[in-house]
């Protein structure tokens, strides 16, 4: 319990940047590691497989509840839901110094009660591919992907995943087709953190501004106190 440890998601059901642009998550969080199995359950109140390869299963299913009593202004209740399923395959050398990693991901999303959105449920398909480099400096890590959704609404992801725009009002999408590729490197700059460089490059096939990107700089500081020695 306390701050919520981060979460390895894909990009349209969530966004890593959350960890240094949103508000902290904090609240109950479960996350179990085994060589065919891991699980990470976690409520926010506001895998490693060994060897040369391995094929995993993941699952995430997230969950919203809005509104109802005890807030100041009265909302309406609106439950809504983002779901994935992925079958994923790994290669990694023996040493463990780089892998690469491909498969592809089935995402949906569905909203009971109100809607917010004229969608009342999405879909969407993810290939993706990724490779990492591990040296003593530091860590490189390169991935990229293919989207095309309809009527998908992402709840915590990144908001080019979606079908539903709410610059100057709400703005609804058709088919929503996009490659994207990205790469960041961290290096321990020193005992107490670490620093990442990270970019990413997202590009529209049906877009009047097919273009974006993102480009960052990251201080990690974990400090450790020693408060007993023997």
């Amino acid at each position: 319990m306390g701050n919520l440890r981060p979460h390895k998601l894909p990009l349209p059901l969530y966004n890593p940047e959350r960890l240094y642009a949103a508000d902290p998550e904090a609240g109950m969080q479960v996350q179990l590691d085994y060589k065919h199995f891991d699980m990470d359950v976690w409520v926010d109140w506001r895998e490693y497989e060994s060897g040369e390869w391995g094929v995993r299963m993941p699952v995430h299913i997230i969950g919203q509840h809005v509104g109802g009593q005890g807030l100041k202004e009265h909302l309406a209740v609106q439950n809504r839901f983002n779901g994935a399923v992925g079958l994923l395959g790994e290669w990694r050398v023996e040493s463990g110094e780089w892998s690469v990693e491909t498969g592809c991901y089935a995402m949906g999303f569905t909203q009971k009660n109100m809607p917010v959105v004229l969608y009342r449920r999405g879909w969407g398909i993810y290939p993706v591919i990724s490779g990492e480099w591990r040296v003593k400096s530091g860590e490189l890590f390169v991935d990229g992907g293919y989207w095309q959704g309809h009527g998908f609404v992402p709840l915590l992801g990144n908001v080019l995943f979606s079908n539903v725009g709410f610059v100057d009002g709400i703005t609804y999408f058709g088919m929503n087709r996009m490659f994207n590729i990205g790469a960041r490197y961290s290096w321990q700059a020193l005992e107490v953190g670490s620093i990442s460089v990270e970019g990413r490059w997202y590009h529209y096939l049906e877009r009047d501004h097919p273009s974006q990107y993102t480009v960052g700089v990251f201080i990690d500081i974990n400090p450790r106190v020693t408060l007993w020695s023997k």
